[in-house]
């Protein structure tokens, strides 16, 4: 069952745009919480102020950062309509 359904999303472009965006976002999350829960037995719990420090500004740039994410797609979208839904694809599955 698994093996037909990973068949089927390999056949479709968007659809393993899709899962390769889900992949992705799933092994970041998992680094960040091993590497969080890592330094945070590093630094014990005198220096937990440290720790806000390095987990938040990451996560505050890469926010600003991702902002203008689906503006940076528009010059992609011009020639034909399958470079615009590839583009949709790959701005709304974030």
């Amino acid at each position: 069952m698994i093996n037909q359904f990973v068949e089927r999303v390999a056949s479709r472009p968007h659809a393993r745009a899709v899962a390769g965006t889900a992949g992705a976002n799933v092994a970041i999350t998992l680094i960040g919480s091993l590497g969080g829960l890592f330094i945070a037995r590093v630094l014990g719990p005198t220096r937990r102020g440290d720790l806000v420090i390095i987990l938040q500004w990451p996560a505050i740039i890469g926010t600003m950062a991702g902002i203008n994410g689906p503006l940076g797609t528009d010059g992609d979208t011009q020639g034909s309509s399958s470079n615009a839904s590839m583009c949709a694809g790959r701005t709304t599955v974030k």
